[in-house]
């Protein structure tokens, strides 16, 4: 099981659901 890859995508998947949250609360404290 190649563990280089699985961390590669695992750090993939963890930046892609970071960036839409870090977004979310840019626009929620631009509203506020």
């Amino acid at each position: 099981m190649p563990v280089l890859g699985l961390a590669f995508f695992f750090s993939l998947i963890h930046s892609s659901l970071k960036i839409p949250f870090f977004l979310e609360q840019h626009v929620l404290r631009e509203r506020v």
